[in-house]
């Protein structure tokens, strides 16, 4: 699903109006959003050095500016919304207007500037709020748009802000720690399969490990179940790094780490370590005179090379994924999540309808209502989320998982 940017301007008061750009809509790049600390400074008589008194954090004006093109809007509508009622609007003018009258009215304005998940077909796309981005709440003092023609407007727009209008957010998110983990593991399989397959291995195998003097009958002896175990390790390194790279790309789009896929992490970080432990295993049970036909100590010692360096890279495997695991358990304890209620796979990556964002007056009912078109799996929603059956609400802007059809009504018939 792709991802596109909204920059929301709101009145507070007044009539509430409110203005969406999105697409060509948006300003130019280079807007600043930055802030002060106003200070007081003394300079005490007899004293080499000052004393300051911090008077507390200052927002510093922002200056956005664009372009606005018909022809353009036309394909990428903003919104409109005033007493309930949302229009698209695809005139340049009809912005400016919008704008001017923001301007003239003197509200106090939230402006937002936040990513959303589009959906659905280019007919009926549908956008899910992600993440607040930018927040400012303030009055725009200047609006000077630039009449080229009617429908090709240059402008300017200069706010003065009087704070955040939301409690500071974290500064770093755990999704971050979460990813760069999920990074690490698929990596470490990714560099594992890419190896066993590759050329180096292969002739490490084929010409130095099998030399040609050998017969078929000696080939035919050789002990081909380590081979054989080693090929199927790398086609199972290469699954895990397939999988972790879904689970790693739906996190970085919502920026969020829900119950759900939390649990689908911790499935395939100790499927991973189960498996390659077990590889580990079996290649340690064979001594190196197993692994070659020959006696002499040249074909050994590349046998005990290739297979060492082959349990070598699926150690590095079970390190990454270990430490993914313990992050992740970390993470959900820190969540308060029920591990008997998102511990398992309930919501797969490459199964998910949709990430929806809760508003106010959702419940799981409702939001079943929407995606399934009955209420039945409203407790069936809450509980692959993490939360029991019988939460009414979900928190507001904590992104909901919306499993596929086929995902949800599985659970519906398994559990009670």
């Amino acid at each position: 699903m792709p991802t596109t940017s909204v920059l929301k301007i709101e009145e507070q008061s007044g009539r509430r109006r409110a203005i969406e750009l999105k697409g060509s809509g948006l300003p130019l790049q280079g807007v600043e959003f930055g802030g002060s600390t106003v200070l007081a400074t003394s300079w005490n008589p007899g004293n080499a050095e000052a004393t300051q008194h911090v008077l507390g954090p200052q927002e510093i004006p922002s200056t956005l500016s664009g372009v606005w093109r018909t022809t353009q809007l036309v394909r990428t509508p903003c919104s409109y919304s005033e007493q309930g009622s949302t229009k698209a609007v695809t005139f340049a003018y009809s912005l400016a207007n919008i704008l001017s009258e923001f301007q003239r009215s003197g509200q106090s304005l939230l402006v937002t500037w936040f990513n959303c998940i589009t959906s659905g077909t280019p007919n009926t796309i549908t956008f899910t709020k992600r993440e607040q981005l930018i927040t400012r709440i303030g009055r725009l003092s200047e609006f000077k748009p630039k009449y080229d023609r009617i429908d090709d407007i240059e402008w300017n727009a200069t706010f003065v802000w009087t704070g955040r209008g939301v409690p500071p957010a974290k500064l770093v998110d755990d999704a971050e720690d979460v990813v760069a983990k999920l990074r690490a593991a698929n990596i470490a399989a990714s560099q594992a399969a890419t190896k066993i397959a590759s050329d180096e291995f292969l002739g490490s195998r084929q010409t130095r490990l099998f030399p040609n003097q050998l017969t078929l009958g000696q080939l035919e002896a050789m002990a081909d179940a380590p081979r054989v175990m080693v090929d199927s390790f790398a086609t199972t390194a290469n699954g895990i790094s397939n999988r972790l790279k879904r689970v790693g790309d739906l996190i970085i789009k919502i920026r969020e780490t829900p119950a759900a896929i939390l649990g689908r992490i911790l499935d395939v970080a100790n499927n991973a370590v189960g498996v390659s432990n077990q590889f580990i295993d079996e290649l340690s049970r064979e001594g190196p005179e197993t692994l070659s036909a020959s006696n002499k100590v040249s074909s050994l010692t590349q046998s005990v090379r290739y297979y060492s360096g082959a349990q070598t890279l699926a150690e590095s495997i079970r390190d990454a994924n270990n430490d993914l695991a313990r992050t992740v358990r970390r993470r959900r304890n820190a969540s308060d999540v029920s591990g008997s209620v998102a511990g398992g796979s309930d919501a797969l990556s490459n199964d998910i309808l949709a990430v929806y964002i809760p508003r106010q007056g959702d419940t799981f009912v409702s939001i079943a209502i929407k995606y399934y078109q009955t209420e039945t799996y409203g407790p069936v929603l809450a509980r692959m989320n993490g939360y029991p059956s019988y939460t009414v609400e979900p928190p507001r802007k904590r992104p909901v998982i919306i499993p596929s059809v086929r995902n949800i009504e599985a659970q519906a018939t398994s559990r009670v």
